[in-house]
């Protein structure tokens, strides 16, 4: 069990269940592009996020929505009500909470009911989300223990409490007197109680003890396999399985169990001690035991495990897609053969009559062999619309020029709902996965930012101009003025003071103009090294007062939408604004009112994790800068205008990581602190899925 935090803004916060083997779906299949890369026209953000539409990856799990997750537990007993056995613990610092996550078996896989076990009485009480759960850990007298770092913000790499405080909290029933028990690991018996400990740590070294023990220990392990206690049985059958050929008798005896849990569980206990040959149970009844059956040939060859294969396949529903992924592991590098063979054994020739079982597994495995029979697919318009596009996306993750040249036929002469979906396929792989194959560069080149040679070679002239100290004076102030009104010529300008190779003596006339550029970006990128006049006039109020200032909610956001702040440039709230920065609408989960001033004001103290700004210099010169979206055979930047730019990797000559960020200070931005405290205002406390308030809560508050 894994919880996971997603990119900083954007509510695709995950608590899942991990599959051996299975990708978990944050990156590309190959590593090399993020998510946001990949996302598709109309795909949401949680399923982007986690690439939850293409074959080869798990279910998500629970989308728990903004927050920083850390520690994990697994309750398997202890002071707590019985209600909490077999739940998972999740402490979540960026959301104040420590969550409750009940796994429900759902075929192959889990489904989770959600609660809340600790939580913030008021979450607008900014001194209570100081409250930072990082982990959770069950003691041996069976309480929970939680670990608070308490601290105003989330977030390691910007941690207000530098004396590093915390606390460390106890839950359990009011009056609780309970006193850790004495664990005696000496004698067996001993090892047997401790073995049942609710502290995972003092059950590990009870295992490692009873191995010791041999055969002497297989006669009460055995008796606890019998027992109503299906936690107990669970822990006594894995030390049976690493106890020899006696203990991994008693363990195999449970494979005919009633129970599928007592059947899953000896299967694992014994395929982890190697003693048993997971075949036998191809044909279990249950699921979740074909689904351990198919992790498990993931590395067999074809010729040895066909009939398996066979068997598994026959034993998908057409719908459980956890059982879907394990069986496309269990064929994993022979996709051939196995598509082959379920063709031929279920009769299933023509395409357009295919169950969902098989037109599922076809596009799980995707060989190239299913190329005509999905090509075929994706053009009937007999099928429903989305069989047609599951078809379409299968062929579009086939790594073969045949299956480039399909996509841009369907392109052309597909049915109408077809062609968009394909068009966008072809245009996509041709900068990644199809780049090598002429019809699919071919598309992506038509959506590359233009670049032309006469415009490097124009900015290489100015560049050179501006550093030749023998010109004349006014020549070069003139044109590195002009270079700091346009993005890629100030992107020169602040590549050259970076290697302190700008002139001096054009410092002022190029700050003044640097700062008037219409990219917050580059202004945010020139803070570092040309000199600037304050905006803004009078010096600002500490932080502490800014906070204690009433703001306006519709100022706010008119200053978030406008030219004063002109934050949805980069960022969006609510679905308004850009997708260059962090999405802000989750913003209030993190940070209270100091805080998010601070972040405002200083916004280089606390660069949101993927969003480090890189400065890129090509072997032909040319500079550019923004955020690094995929490093593969080609490099792909993300600028601050919201432009995506491809360079190939060999043509990168150097690649700087900057240590601030691109959003500029409140100094550049030329916000008043009334136009802080009304921003502040509007994005801790506007409603969000809703139509504005007429009032703030400031305003409110004050009337009242």
């Amino acid at each position: 069990w894994q919880s996971d935090n997603d990119d900083d803004g954007n509510q695709s916060c995950r608590f899942s269940w991990l599959m051996e083997g299975a990708n978990m779906g944050y990156a590309s299949a190959d590593g090399t592009r993020n998510w946001k890369l990949d996302q598709r026209p109309g795909q949401t953000t949680p399923v982007a996020h986690w690439h939850q539409d293409d074959p080869g990856v798990l279910p998500s799990g629970d989308i728990t929505g903004a927050g920083g997750p850390t520690g994990v537990v697994a309750y398997e007993g202890g002071l707590l009500p019985a209600k909490y056995i077999s739940c998972l613990i999740d402490a979540d610092a960026g959301r104040n909470v420590v969550r409750v996550h009940r796994p429900v078996a759902d075929g192959a896989g889990f489904r989770f009911e959600r609660s809340d076990l600790i939580k913030l009485k008021d979450p607008s009480d900014a001194q209570a989300k100081w409250f930072r759960p990082s982990d959770v850990a069950i003691g041996t007298d069976g309480a929970i223990y939680a670990a608070d770092w308490y601290d105003p913000v989330v977030g390691g790499h910007d941690m207000k409490d530098k004396a590093g405080g915390g606390r460390i909290l106890r839950i359990a029933p009011k009056d609780d007197h309970t006193r850790p028990p004495k664990i005696g690991l000496d004698s067996l018996d001993g090892q047997l109680a401790a073995l049942n400990s609710f502290a995972v740590n003092v059950r590990y070294a009870a295992a490692m003890k009873l191995r010791q023990q041999g055969d002497a220990a297989i006669e009460k392990l055995a008796d606890m396999t019998r027992g109503d206690d299906a936690i107990a049985r669970a822990r006594a059958t894995w030390v049976l399985a690493g106890l020899g050929q006696h203990g991994q008798e008693v363990v195999k005896a449970m494979l005919k169990a009633r129970d599928e849990r007592v059947r899953l569980t000896a299967l694992r206990a014994l395929r982890a001690a190697g003693a048993l040959d997971v075949a036998v149970m191809a044909t279990d009844p249950s699921p979740a035991v074909r689904r351990e059956v198919a992790v498990a040939l993931r590395d067999e060859p074809y010729e040895k495990r066909a009939s398996e294969l066979l068997q598994l396949a026959r034993g998908y529903d057409g719908h459980d897609r956890f059982y879907l992924e394990a069986l496309g592991e269990a064929c994993d590098g022979k996709e051939s053969p196995a598509y082959a063979m379920l063709l031929a054994a279920t009769g299933d020739a023509d395409p357009l009559k295919w169950s969902d079982a098989m037109a599922g597994i076809a596009w799980r495995l995707h060989p190239i062999t299913a190329l005509d029979a999905l090509a075929k697919r994706a053009s009937a318009t007999s099928l429903s619309a989305a069989a047609r596009k599951q078809a379409v996306d299968a062929i579009a993750f086939m790594r073969d020029e045949k299956a480039a040249e399909t996509m841009a036929r369907l392109t052309d002469g597909g049915p109408d709902d077809v062609k968009p979906i394909a068009a966008w396929w072809l245009k996509d792989r041709g900068g990644n996965d199809w780049q090598q194959y002429a019809v699919a560069k071919k598309a992506a080149e038509e959506g590359k930012v233009a670049d032309t040679k006469a415009m490097a070679d124009a900015l290489n002239a100015d560049r050179n101009l501006i550093l030749d100290d023998k010109a004349k004076f006014a020549d070069r102030k003139s044109t590195a003025v002009r270079m700091a009104k346009t993005h890629d010529g100030a992107i020169a300008l602040i590549e050259l003071a970076s290697d302190n190779k700008f002139p001096k003596d054009l410092l002022e006339a190029a700050s003044d103009a640097i700062y008037r550029n219409k990219d917050l970006g580059v202004r945010g990128l020139a803070s570092k090294y040309f000199p600037r006049k304050n905006t803004a006039g009078a010096a600002l109020a500490p932080i502490a007062e800014l906070a204690k200032m009433p703001g306006d909610i519709e100022r706010g956001r008119v200053i978030f939408t406008g030219k004063a702040g002109g934050c949805s440039k980069c960022h969006s709230f609510d679905g308004e604004g850009k997708d260059i920065g962090p999405d802000l609408t989750s913003i209030r989960t993190k940070y209270a009112r100091p805080q998010l001033l601070d972040a405002i004001l200083n916004p280089s103290a606390n660069i949101a994790f993927g969003y480090e700004p890189w400065v890129i210099k090509t072997r032909d010169g040319q500079v550019y800068s923004g955020f690094i979206n995929a490093d593969g055979k080609e490099l792909v930047l993300k600028e601050s205008t919201g432009d995506r730019r491809i360079i190939p990797a060999e043509q990168v000559k150097l690649r700087t990581k900057q240590d601030f960020s691109i959003m500029p200070d409140n100094i550049a931005l030329g916000m008043t602190a009334q136009d802080l405290a009304d921003l502040a205002e509007f994005l801790l406390i506007a409603p969000t899925n809703a139509r504005p308030s007429t009032k703030s809560t400031a305003a409110a508050a004050a009337a009242k």
